[in-house]
């Protein structure tokens, strides 16, 4: 079962959009895109290389 999401996911996530949303206004949504891609690599890497490394059951 999943645990219940956090209340301030969604806040978080919306403010995120929103500063994407602002930024693509004066340079372009592939830019835009391409820095939140490479924000979000180590974060992303970092859970790959635990899912990979981790224990089997």
């Amino acid at each position: 079962m999943s645990e219940p999401t956090d209340p301030h996911f969604y806040d978080r996530a919306d403010a995120v959009i929103n500063l994407a949303n602002d930024e693509s206004k004066g340079i372009g949504s592939g830019k835009v895109s391409a820095s939140l891609m490479y924000a979000t690599s180590p974060s992303t890497l970092e859970l790959v290389f635990a899912a990979l490394t981790a224990p089997t059951r």
